[in-house]
């Protein structure tokens, strides 16, 4: 049986994940303007930086699950590159991102394992992986720090005089979330590349996918 019999095509999903990140990415950038230009206040008082935050909510949830079908099927295809020893299956690796405390570490680690596993599935302990991956995970684990502190000050009854640090968090959380998408863009270009080829190396032996599962 080939080593990619199971191995299904990535690209397509790949480039609708890429889509979603830019456009999370733009409202980012587009929120963080806005409430630059408002100045102070601009949480409540400011409508343009209302719809963007909306928008923002519903690209989350769009970006969220198509990233997360795109790594079920990108741990999966590191499993049918004949990889062994592997330490997350498809379940676990989608599931590292809900696991509370464990989902500070699993999701990278998860992440790094692929990647080897797709450059060399052989050898894949001894793969060094790009430092792209910590910056994505460190650029997103900040920016959710900085949108739960936000979100939390942002109770005026409790706290009362915390408006200009809420202000300052919620612009930090966008800014971090621009970053963390475009590199997350980055690292699923890549990686979607690398599977696609060796899929494409056995043409025969594809499952062929659809973008949104």
């Amino acid at each position: 049986m080939s080593a990619l019999a199971t191995a299904r095509a990535i690209a397509a999903l790949g480039g609708w994940v890429r889509l979603s990140l830019l456009v999370q990415a733009g409202l980012a950038g587009a929120a963080v303007i806005v409430a630059r230009r408002f100045g102070s206040g601009f949480i409540e008082g400011s409508a343009p930086y209302g719809l963007i935050s909306m928008l923002q909510l519903v690209a989350f949830a769009v970006t969220a699950a198509l990233f997360l079908r795109w790594t079920y099927i990108a741990t999966a295809n590191a499993h049918a590159f004949r990889a062994e020893g592997l330490r997350f299956g498809p379940w676990l690796a989608v599931g590292s991102y809900f696991i509370p405390i464990a989902n500070l570490i699993m999701p990278l680690q998860s992440m790094r394992d692929t990647w080897k596993a797709t450059v060399e599935p052989r050898d894949w302990e001894i793969v060094r992986v790009p430092a792209v991956l910590g910056l994505w995970w460190a650029f997103w684990l900040a920016s959710n720090i900085a949108g739960i502190a936000a979100f939390r000050l942002a109770d005026t009854e409790r706290y009362p005089e915390m408006g200009e640090l809420t202000e300052t968090l919620t612009i930090l959380s966008d800014c971090l979330t621009l970053g963390s998408s475009l590199l997350l863009s980055a690292i699923v270009r890549k990686l979607s590349g690398l599977q696609q080829g060796r899929v494409n190396s056995d043409p025969g032996t594809v499952i062929p996918t659809r973008p949104a599962g």
